[in-house]
């Protein structure tokens, strides 16, 4: 999926707990419905939040290059 960047040594054990770690935490959310239904209506929330974000960046992009584009037509 992703290209795999060099690491050192302790950035690599320190991944390797940060994973196991968020494994564990998962695990313990799946298991609780309350705390899993929370977490999956945050996540839809900031997915919610990215594609606004997204499509702001996309209209203002547009909106630049039409702007440049009139000043250059005159």
């Amino acid at each position: 999926m992703s290209k795999e960047m060099a690491v050192s040594a302790d950035d690599e054990k320190w991944r390797v707990e940060r994973d196991g770690s968020t494994l564990i935490d998962a695990q313990e959310v799946r298991g609780d419905a309350k705390r899993l239904k929370k977490a999956l209506a945050h996540l839809a929330q900031r997915r919610d939040d990215a594609a606004k974000a997204f499509s702001l960046e996309s209209k203002t992009k547009t909106r630049m290059k039409e702007s440049f584009s009139e000043k250059g037509d005159s």
